[in-house]
C-alpha cells in the first residue's frame, strides 16, 4: 500500500483577494505528512500558486495510475465558491471575474474532481480543504448547504472542510498559518488527535479535535465532515509520534515562557500541564527543574554582566581625570568580554555617563580581530548616493574566522545546516539594510543591462520598506546597474559571507542571544507585513534586521549541506543547482525557528514574493 498526498495552495491571485497564508499551509502540511513518525506518506508533492491549467494536470496525476489499498490524499488551501446552483468550484490563480461572479471557464468544478475519483480503484480518498466554502466572496451569501457527498463523495471517501457553506475559514492576522490549518497539522504533529488512547490518528479523530479546538478559538467556524457510512471515517492518516520529552519541554520554556529572563504567572501554569502530560513520556521532575535553569541562564548571565558594566562605569567617573582616560581604554576591552548587545551598553552608558558613547571613543578606533565580537568603535560606515536624495548605506565587515552551520543539537536545525565547519573571510563592505523600494526605483531607471525591472513590484508599500516580489536576477540586475552607476563592484553576498556578517561574532542561534522575541525582530506572530528597514536593533557589526523581515537572496546555488563547501567564503558553484538559490534569515511569516543565523532557505531564482528581499554587497576596495 502506498500513501499519496498532493497539496495545491493559492495564495497570489489576479482578481481575487490575497491568501497568504495558503502557500505555508501546504508546507506545514508536507512536513508532518512526510514525517516518518507521524504521517509517513510515500509521496508528498506542494504546488503553490498554479494556474487553471497546471492544477487540472496535477489534480489527474495524483489519481492516475494508484492502487485499490494505496491512500490518496488531496489538499486544497485557497478560495472556494459555489455557482448559483450549488455546485462547488476550486477558485485559481487565473481564475477571472465574469461580472459580478467567478469565471466558471477557469475554475476546477468540484465533478472534474469526481471523474477522477471515479476512474481510480483506491478505496481510501481523503480530501480536505481549507477555504470558503459557500458564496463567502460573491454576493450570494445564503447558498445552501453544499451537497460535498454527492460531488465529491463515494466509498471509502470522506471530505473534511474548514468551514459550513456560509461560513468564511480564516487566516488570522499575524499568523503564518490559517487556523483550520494550524490546527490540523497541530493534532497530527504533537498526536493531541488520537482519541482513547490509540496510536494512531483517523480522519474522524483528526476532525473531533480541529472542531473542539476551533469551538474556542473561533466559534463562527463550523468545520465539517462529509462520508459515506462508514468507509472512510476510520482511514488512518498518521502515528503517533512518541515524543522526546525533555526536547518538547525545552523548546516550550525557550520559545513561550523565558521571553523576559523569567517564568510569568501564566508561564508557570502552562509549564506545570506540560510536565503533568510529558511525564507519562518519562520526564522527571529533576530534569525539568534542570531544563529551566539551563534555559534561564543567559538571562541571569546577562543582568550579571549589565550589572558589572554599570558598577565598572560608576566607579570610572569616581576617579580623578588622568585616572578616566586610562580607565577609559580598558572598558573597550571589557565589553569585548561581558558580550552584551550595543543596545545594552548604550542603555547603561546614557543612564550613568549621560552619552551612549565612551568619551575616548570620537577618537579611538580599535581594529577588530578575526575572531572577537567588535565594538562599537571598530563600525565604519560608508555612503553611496543615488541621487535624488536616495543614499544607500553601507557597513565595513572585518574579516575573520568563524563556524558555519549549526551547532550540534541547535533547536530546529535541519540536515542541509551541517556539518558545521571553519570558514575564514576576507572583509568587504555590505548593506547596512535591506534594499528599499525608494533605492530600487532609482536604480529601475537607469539603462537596461540584462534584464527589465519593475519600478514598484512590492505588495507592501512604504519608500523605506524593503523592496520585496523580487527574483533572484532582478537582484543581480540591481547590483549590475548600480556597479555601472558607481563604477565599483555590487553583488549578492555569499551564504557564507551573510552568515558570518549576521552572526557578528556571535554563536547563539540569534546575534542577540538563544531565543528571539517580537520586540527583536518581525516574524510570524508579529505585524503580518514588513516594516520599515532599522526598526529593530542592530547586531554588532551594525547591520539591521538579519532575522526576520524579508529573507534575502545570496548569490549561490543550492547545495543539500555543507559537504565540499568552500572554506574561504567564496561563493559555492560547484556541483549546485544553478534553478534554486539560497535564502537567508526568514521573514515576517516565518517562525524563529527559521530566522535562525544558520537556517537555510532556498527558491526557485525566477520566484517573486512579498517576503522576499536581498541586501547588497560591496567588495574590498582593490577588487572594485
Amino acid at each position: 500500500m502506498a500513501k499519496i498526498a498532493y497539496l495545491f495552495g493559492v495564495s497570489e491571485y489576479e482578481s481575487f483577494p490575497r491568501l497568504p497564508a495558503a502557500v505555508n499551509d501546504v508546507g506545514a502540511m508536507e512536513d508532518v505528512l512526510s514525517d516518518k513518525n507521524i504521517g509517513d506518506f510515500n509521496q508528498v508533492k506542494v504546488f503553490r500558486d498554479l494556474d487553471f491549467a497546471q492544477t487540472r494536470k496535477e489534480m489527474q496525476a495524483l489519481f492516475a495510475r494508484r492502487e485499490q489499498g494505496d491512500l490518496v490524499l488531496l489538499y486544497f488551501a485557497g478560495h472556494g465558491m459555489t455557482d448559483e446552483l450549488g455546485q462547488f468550484y476550486f477558485i485559481m490563480r487565473d481564475t477571472d471575474v465574469d461580472g459580478t461572479r467567478f469565471s466558471k471557464a477557469n475554475a476546477i468544478e468540484s465533478r472534474y474532481v469526481l471523474g477522477l475519483m471515479e476512474d481510480c480503484p483506491s478505496q481510501q480518498v481523503v480530501v480536505i480543504l481549507d477555504c470558503c466554502n459557500g458564496g463567502a466572496f460573491t454576493p450570494r451569501g445564503n447558498a445552501d448547504e453544499i451537497d460535498f457527498k454527492s460531488q465529491l463523495g463515494g466509498r471509502g471517501r470522506v471530505v473534511l472542510t474548514a468551514s459550513a457553506t456560509n461560513n468564511y475559514a480564516y487566516e488570522k492576522k499575524g499568523e503564518t498559518l490559517a487556523i483550520y490549518t494550524r490546527y490540523l497539522v497541530q493534532g497530527l504533529k504533537t498526536g493531541a488527535a488520537a482519541r482513547d488512547g490509540k496510536n494512531c490518528i483517523s480522519v474522524a479523530d483528526l476532525h473531533a479535535y480541529v472542531k473542539a479546538e476551533l469551538k474556542i478559538e473561533a466559534p463562527a467556524m463550523t468545520p465539517k465532515r462529509y462520508v459515506i457510512k462508514d468507509a472512510g471515517e476510520e482511514i488512518v492518516l498518521a502515528q503517533v509520534a512518541v515524543p522526546d520529552p525533555e526536547r518538547a519541554y525545552r523548546k516550550l520554556v525557550k520559545e513561550k515562557c523565558v521571553k523576559t529572563g523569567s517564568v510569568l504567572p501564566a508561564g508557570r501554569r502552562i509549564l506545570d500541564q506540560e510536565r503533568d502530560r510529558l511525564a507519562a513520556f518519562g520526564l522527571t521532575v529533576d530534569r525539568a527543574d534542570a531544563i529551566e535553569a539551563e534555559a534561564l541562564e543567559p538571562y541571569r548571565k546577562r543582568r550579571e554582566n549589565q550589572a558589572i558594566y554599570r558598577e565598572t562605569l560608576q566607579e570610572i567617573l569616581a576617579l580623578d581625570r588622568t585616572q578616566q582616560i586610562h580607565a577609559f581604554e580598558e572598558v573597550i576591552e571589557l565589553e569585548d568580554r561581558l558580550k552584551l548587545s550595543i543596545e545594552d551598553l548604550k542603555a547603561i552608558r546614557q543612564d550613568v555617563l549621560g552619552s551612549e558613547t565612551l568619551p575616548q571613543m570620537q577618537t579611538v578606533v580599535q581594529p577588530a580581530t578575526p575572531k572577537s565580537k567588535p565594538t562599537a568603535s571598530a563600525l565604519q560606515n560608508l555612503q553611496e548616493d543615488l541621487g535624488g536624495g536616495i543614499f544607500v548605506d553601507l557597513v565595513a565587515i572585518p574579516g575573520g574566522s568563524f563556524l558555519m552551520g549549526a551547532a550540534k543539537g541547535e533547536e530546529g536545525a535541519s540536515d542541509d545546516e551541517y556539518p558545521q565547519h571553519q570558514v575564514t573571510i576576507a572583509p568587504f563592505w555590505m548593506g547596512k539594510f535591506t534594499v528599499t523600494q525608494a533605492q530600487w526605483k532609482t536604480i529601475a531607471k537607469l539603462k537596461k543591462i540584462k534584464c527589465d525591472l519593475k519600478p514598484d513590484p512590492s505588495n507592501f508599500k512604504g519608500a523605506d520598506r524593503p523592496v520585496e516580489n523580487v527574483s533572484w536576477d532582478e537582484s543581480i540586475e540591481f547590483c549590475d546597474r548600480l556597479s555601472a552607476k558607481t563604477g565599483k563592484r555590487y553583488g549578492l553576498p555569499s551564504e557564507a559571507q551573510w552568515e558570518y556578517a549576521c552572526r557578528s561574532g556571535t554563536t547563539a542561534p540569534f546575534h542577540f542571544g538563544e531565543t528571539i522575541s517580537t520586540d527583536l525582530a518581525n516574524y510570524a506572530g508579529n505585524r503580518g507585513e514588513t516594516t520599515p528597514v532599522g526598526t529593530f536593533s542592530p547586531n554588532a557589526f551594525g547591520l539591521y534586521d538579519m532575522h526576520g523581515n524579508v529573507w534575502e537572496w545570496c548569490a549561490d546555488p543550492w547545495h543539500n549541506s555543507y559537504e565540499g563547501a568552500p572554506i574561504d567564503g567564496s561563493v559555492w558553484q560547484k556541483n549546485g543547482n544553478e534553478k534554486l538559490r539560497l535564502l537567508r534569515g526568514g521573514s515576517w511569516s516565518d517562525c524563529p525557528t527559521n530566522c535562525r543565523s544558520a537556517d537555510r532557505g532556498r527558491n526557485d531564482r525566477d520566484d517573486r514574493n512579498d517576503f522576499i528581499g536581498f541586501r547588497i554587497l560591496l567588495f574590498s576596495p582593490q577588487d572594485s
